[in-house]
Formats: C-alpha cells, sequence, structure tokens
C-alpha cells in the first residue's frame, strides 16, 4: 500500500514537471510572438511616418500648382 501511493505521488510529480516544461515552452513562445508583434508596430509607424512624409510632398505640388 505504502509503495503503490509512492509511485502515484512520483507519478503525479513527474506530470507536474511535464507541465511545468510546457508552460516554459508556451512562455517562451509568447514571448517571441510579442516581440514579432513589436517589431510589426514599428513597421506600421514607420509606415505612417513615411505616407505622412508623402502626403506633405503632394501638399507641397499642389501649392505649386496653384501658383
Amino acid at each position: 500500500m505504502v509503495g503503490d501511493t509512492s509511485e502515484l505521488i512520483g507519478d503525479t510529480l513527474e506530470l507536474v514537471g511535464d507541465a511545468l516544461e510546457q508552460i516554459g515552452d508556451m512562455s517562451e513562445l509568447v514571448g517571441e510572438m510579442l516581440e514579432q508583434i513589436g517589431d510589426t508596430l514599428e513597421l506600421v509607424g514607420e509606415m505612417l511616418e513615411q505616407r505622412g512624409d508623402v502626403s506633405e510632398q503632394v501638399g507641397d505640388v499642389s501649392e505649386l500648382a496653384w501658383m
């Protein structure tokens, strides 16, 4: 009986260890995903900045055309 209980405890601890390892792997993946999201947002910011520059240039050209 004590042997069975010890075996069950050992199996449970092994399962807990496996679950913690999977949680660690998932945390790492989430970290990588957040890094990619950050990179994407940085690119979007650069694109919006370029769009603003283009809009300004179009405004300058339009102003010159009316002269």
